[in-house]
């Protein structure tokens, strides 16, 4: 097991998966979106924006997940995460806030910088 299987093995046994948002619905996300919520322990797709909703909700139940929640607003976005649900949007800038889930989970997933460095 590599360094970074054993980092998301921890986060999911804590019950700190890495959440990651996903812009588009094509084929490209499709992919990613079926390796993430198939075979990466540690990692949940929790958001999708997408110009035609339906298609990213069509996506993320062929990539495995349960019910999907269609968002409007940010605090519409951060409550659902908050929640434990998984959320669909057209709106690219829903998630684009201070307190949006995204920077906090980017911050938290972020490695510390070596001061010595």
């Amino acid at each position: 097991m590599i360094v970074i299987d054993r980092a998301l093995a921890a986060r999911q046994a804590a019950g700190r998966p890495i959440r990651v948002g996903v812009v588009g619905a094509g084929s490209m996300a499709r992919g990613l979106v079926t390796q993430i919520n198939g075979s990466v322990p540690g990692m949940d797709v929790v958001a999708v924006c997408n110009r035609t909703p339906e298609r990213a909700v069509d996506m993320l139940h062929a990539a495995g997940a349960g019910r999907v929640r269609l968002v409007d607003t940010a605090r519409q976005l951060d409550t659902a995460v908050a929640a434990g649900r998984t959320v669909v949007t057209d709106d690219p800038t829903a998630n684009q806030t201070n307190t949006s889930w995204t920077w906090r989970s980017v911050a938290e997933a972020s490695p510390k910088k070596n001061s010595a460095s």
